[in-house]
């Protein structure tokens, strides 16, 4: 049994928050200012001159797609990352567009460029890069090619919030960028998302969308309101915590680190509350983001000489934000590595259970002129993530370490066929 307490969980992600910052953010009055001073901290942040708060990360990206369909009603698909979350189609479908897909490099988690080629048209509206798991990478070979034929480009730095590439922060590479404030992002404001652009032709759209969108509620749904994202913010305050975790972790219904296909969400007016929390995680940001470095770092040392897990490294010249911490397996990894690695108590979990085309509630929605994804495949199948958080100890290193090291070492199962490892010279993954 490993060193940890057997009732203490792990989180396999979270983003920390403080009593303080909940107390302060309460003060924040709807007559006050809170919300524009976000935005101007925002805007200040990544120099852009446009800053829209939203409900969530997918409703800002489905206010986007609605403005771009505006804009060019004759285009209706937006290519996603084939290996993503399922909020990135909801937003697709929500805004009434149909989903194309491109491939991804397993051992980079970068776009394959050759996939990204085939799949645009003239009936591409947008292209969406992702920075999976917080791991950042330049956004110019990209652009250069939804340039040729006159497509978007939207940065989703959902999970990369305060990482960067060349200098340049995630979120700020395309025509215009997201993220989120969710409970499992690098900080959150219980929900919430933003996006950021410079673009003026979008940032009208988006302004006149959200005049549209935006009904004053009475003070009484106000108050209401405010009850439920304190109590909400109070519980996950206190209950991501390893010795308390256990308890939310055991209810199904709460779906704790489920990615759920659903078109049909409601939209959400940002809170002065969730910008009070805000506020006060972003001068943190920093400190956060060296934490999680930090325990990465360690993973990286611990796993050195491992034949059997393979981190994924980041891209030269950039800063991961390091949500989570990815693995492959190794040269040495038996059958069934990932599926022997996940561990819900020491909060190593596997990626997305399917990779977007195989989703069977998305394939109505689905325009990808039967192209396959293997690398997208092979990551649903064989990816695991190691927790970064600020509740990950020395101690919960060494024995995640010593539990991957020990349910994945060769000598337990015969060595993987080659079927189950990315061959990265005919670009061929198993199919799950």
């Amino acid at each position: 049994m490993h060193p940890l307490k057997s009732w203490r969980v792990l989180p396999p992600a979270g983003a920390p928050l403080s009593l303080a910052g909940m107390i302060r953010a309460l003060g924040a009055r709807p007559e006050g200012d809170a919300l524009g001073e976000l935005k101007r901290t925002l805007g200040r942040m990544f120099a852009m001159p446009h800053v829209f708060l939203c409900g969530s990360g997918r409703e800002a990206l489905a206010n986007l797609f609605t403005v771009l369909r505006g804009l060019h009603p004759e285009r209706d698909r937006v290519l996603l990352p084939a290996f993503g979350s399922y909020s990135l189609p909801s937003a697709v479908v929500k805004a009434g567009c149909r989903v194309g897909l491109y491939d991804l490099e397993p051992d980079t988690l970068l776009p394959r460029m050759d996939s990204l080629d085939r799949a645009l048209d003239d009936r591409c509206l947008a292209v969406v890069a992702c920075h999976q798991f917080g791991f950042t990478f330049d956004l110019a070979p990209m652009e250069r090619l939804c340039r040729t034929v006159g497509v978007a480009l939207i940065d989703d730095a959902a999970q990369a919030l305060g990482a960067s590439a060349n200098g340049r922060p995630a979120g700020t590479m395309g025509d215009a960028g997201i993220f989120s404030l969710s409970r499992g992002k690098n900080i959150t404001a219980v929900s919430g998302g933003v996006c950021i652009t410079r673009n003026e032709e979008l940032a009208e759209g988006m302004a006149a969308l959200a005049a549209r969108n935006s009904v004053a509620p009475p003070s009484a749904r106000r108050l209401s309101a405010l009850s439920i994202l304190f109590a909400k913010a109070l519980a996950l305050w206190a209950l991501r915590r390893p010795a308390l975790y256990r308890v939310p972790a055991s209810l199904p219904w709460l779906q704790l680190g489920a990615s759920l296909f659903d078109p049909h969400f409601s939209q959400a007016a940002f809170t002065p509350f969730q910008a009070g929390l805000t506020l006060h995680s972003l001068a943190r940001l920093e400190a956060l983001t060296s934490a999680r470095a930090a325990n990465a770092a360690a993973y990286q040392e611990l796993l050195r000489d491992s034949t059997v897990a393979r981190p994924i490294p980041p891209q030269r010249d950039t800063i991961p934000a390091y949500l989570r911490f990815p693995l492959l397996p190794g040269e040495g990894a038996p059958e069934g590595w990932a599926r022997r690695a996940a561990n819900r108590s020491l909060g190593v979990s596997r990626g997305f259970p399917l990779a977007l085309h195989y989703l069977e509630e998305l394939i109505p929605h689905l325009d990808t002129g039967g192209a396959t994804y293997p690398g997208a495949s092979f990551l649903t199948r064989h990816l695991i993530t190691l927790p970064t958080h600020d509740h990950v100890r020395p101690e919960d290193r060494r024995a995640i370490a010593r539990h991957i090291l020990t349910r994945t070492d060769r000598a337990e199962a015969p060595a993987a066929p080659a079927s189950s490892r990315w061959n990265a010279k005919t670009k061929e993954g198993a199919r799950p």
